[in-house]
């Protein structure tokens, strides 16, 4: 992707992160897919758990709410246990969809990244409220759990 995180059409480039939000009742985990080209969420999933389950699921919204052609789609994430489990990257090439991960420990990318793929807990389309305890904080990146 040569850190360019555009695109001219829509369904060409997702870019997806977990987010950790804290909360009375423990962690609860947010992932999320934008699209590039609008910056708008494509699909979003909470859980207790930042497993390969989760960003599976938030995929799994995301195909079913989009028509994306096979071979036109890039997915973009980082290198986290949960974006290069088995599971994730099996649905992927089934969907002929591109995976794309930035360099590790790469700060400029990760900048980049983020200024397409801003905080999502300020998106009027995320509502927590179905969850019960009040939201402390945002912590964080999502640590590798099996």
């Amino acid at each position: 992707m040569q850190r360019d995180f555009t695109a001219n059409v829509p369904n060409r480039l997702w870019v997806t992160d977990l987010t950790v939000i804290a909360t009375e009742e423990g962690p609860l985990w947010l992932s999320a897919i934008r699209d590039a080209f609008s910056r708008r969420v494509v699909a979003w999933e909470t859980s207790a758990r930042a497993d390969a389950d989760l960003v599976l699921t938030t995929l799994e919204y995301a195909l079913a709410s989009r028509e994306v052609a096979p071979g036109e789609l890039i997915h973009h994430a980082d290198h986290g246990c949960q974006y290069t489990s088995v599971k994730l990257t099996t649905r992927l090439v089934r969907a002929g969809i591109q995976a794309s991960m930035g360099s590790v420990g790469d700060s400029f990318e990760v900048s980049r990244r983020r200024e397409s793929h801003p905080p999502l807990l300020s998106e009027p389309c995320v509502n927590l409220a179905t969850h019960t305890a009040p939201i402390v904080e945002p912590v964080g990146s999502a640590p590798c759990f099996q």
